[in-house]
């Protein structure tokens, strides 16, 4: 969690947080979008996607973040609340994800052209 100087609304007097901040805490470290029917590793309390998570203890039996072990599905639960925050936050989380998967598609193949490395390796193989 990023600690700094807090806003405070002198006239509601209440605490102003950053939605930027809020989202980077709501996003699933293993799909990286923002959790989309959350749930959480009873033992360490970290959360995810219903869907990363399932497909996680399925295919490793372990936690992404800290590689605690998670025998089954019964070690997991719904993030009720969770959800809810988010969806006060976000009309529409899928497409909000959509939305900045694209963005994210398009910064990386800024980044890195696959055609153009694709292009380089084959001419590389004929020499």
């Amino acid at each position: 969690m990023v600690c700094g100087p807090r806003t405070i609304d002198e006239e509601a007097g209440e605490e102003l947080v950053s939605i930027k901040l809020l989202k980077t805490q709501l996003r699933c470290a293993i799909c990286y979008e923002i959790l989309n029917d959350p749930y959480t590793v009873k033992s360490c309390l970290h959360s995810f996607c219903n869907r990363c998570i399932t497909n996680q203890v399925r295919n490793l039996g372990m936690c992404p973040s800290c590689r605690m072990p998670i025998g089954s599905k019964r070690l997991l639960r719904a993030s009720k609340n969770v959800d809810q925050i988010i969806k006060l936050l976000l009309d529409d989380i899928n497409l909000y994800n959509e939305v900045h998967a694209k963005k994210r598609e398009e910064k990386l193949g800024k980044l890195f052209d696959i055609n153009q490395f694709r292009r380089e390796i084959k001419q590389q193989l004929q020499r």
